[in-house]
């Protein structure tokens, strides 16, 4: 049988959920301070609520549990090829990845509402997120406006003491 459209576009917007939660979460060991480590917090939180939900919409649409396990397991990445922990002065790298992963997950579901494919109970549930999405954009974008912390190097640090 033909998988639905509706239900392709789901298990995309699912795969780049579970891709943006990965890159905050390495973004957020690397966070040069406590304003971005609450920022990257509160956007993991948005996106495991998102995953719940969009995991939902696949159960209530008759996607076998196991199916759906899969495609989360799918995302993840085989054990010893995770990336390594990024040092702090590594930061600088997940800032430009960061608001553009933001933006592909906005246009994703925003393709996904506009498609007309989706159930009223699914577009009310999927729009209260969609709707918190220019928020989380504009607080990438006031975060990327702020310089980011230097921290010195050890050897200046002893430097100075001395």
């Amino acid at each position: 049988m033909e998988e639905k459209p509706e239900i392709g576009l789901l298990k995309g917007l699912v795969q780049t959920v579970c891709r943006n939660a990965d890159l905050c979460a390495a973004a957020r060991q690397a966070a040069p301070d406590e304003d971005w480590a609450g920022l990257l917090d509160r956007l993991r939180a948005d996106h495991g609520s998102l995953l719940r939900d969009l995991l939902g919409c696949l159960m209530l649409r008759d996607l076998p549990a196991r199916e759906v396990r899969q495609l989360v397991m799918d995302t993840v990445p085989p054990e010893g090829e995770a990336p390594a922990r990024p040092a702090r002065k590594d930061f600088s790298f997940f800032r430009s990845d960061l608001e553009h992963a933001e933006q592909h997950l906005e246009d994703s579901l925003r393709c996904l509402l506009a498609g007309g494919a989706m159930r009223d109970a699914e577009l009310e549930l999927l729009s209260l997120h969609y709707l918190k999405m220019p928020l989380r954009l504009r607080d990438l974008a006031s975060m990327e406006e702020r310089p980011a912390m230097a921290f010195p190097e050890p050897s200046m640090l002893s430097e100075r003491l001395h």
